[in-house]
């Protein structure tokens, strides 16, 4: 119909990328505030932030629970939502060379 059903508000700088879940019950958004958000887009709360070192330019899921954004590094980020937690896997790594994993409780 054309007709706006939802406005996210929550990023400080402009967003570079947007992604619906297959399933459309989450959108994931990249923006050059150095975040990445994850949206509720029933309730158009946001359900997580992540912070990185640098701008943000695009963000897709891979799967329903699968989010990859890319920044202006070059780098990849890449997490996996489940309903109650969110495992980030950075480029950074633990002293034995393994990728850092960061678990996030999703508060809704």
């Amino acid at each position: 119909t054309g007709r706006e059903l939802l406005t996210l508000e929550g990023h400080m700088k402009p967003v570079a990328g947007v992604a619906i879940s297959p399933d459309g019950r989450r959108a994931v958004s990249a923006s050059s505030d150095n975040t990445l958000k994850v949206w509720d887009l029933e309730t158009g709360h946001a359900l997580a932030t992540f912070t990185t070192d640098t701008v943000l330019l695009c963000c897709s899921f891979a799967t329903n629970q699968t989010i990859v954004a890319g920044d202006l590094g070059g780098h990849l980020h890449f997490l996996a939502l489940d309903e109650l937690l969110i495992v980030v896997i950075s480029r950074a790594t633990t002293a034995m060379g393994n990728p850092l994993r960061k678990i996030y409780r999703v508060i809704a």
